[in-house]
């Protein structure tokens, strides 16, 4: 889909309504996602890194640790929703 806008302008868009950086945006949405498959499916740490589109399962529990304050798997950190 092209919605003929510039990349600079729709960002800058996006975080004059919403406050919030696209970046941030698709951060909330990826721990959203983080948190319902470490809660719901069986999957493991790697299957679910590879889910949502981390090419090193260390980088999903750097991402996740870093935005939630505790490793994915801990029960603390999906409590928290």
């Amino acid at each position: 889909m092209n919605l003929s806008v510039h990349m600079n302008h729709l960002n800058l868009s996006v975080k004059a309504v919403t406050g919030k950086t696209t970046t941030r945006h698709i951060a909330e949405r990826t721990l959203t996602e983080a948190k319902a498959l470490l809660k719901f499916s069986e999957w493991n740490i790697n299957q679910i890194a590879t889910a949502l589109g981390f090419e090193e399962a260390a980088y999903f529990v750097n991402f996740f640790r870093k935005n939630t304050g505790t490793p994915p798997g801990h029960s603390q950190s999906i409590i928290k929703g």
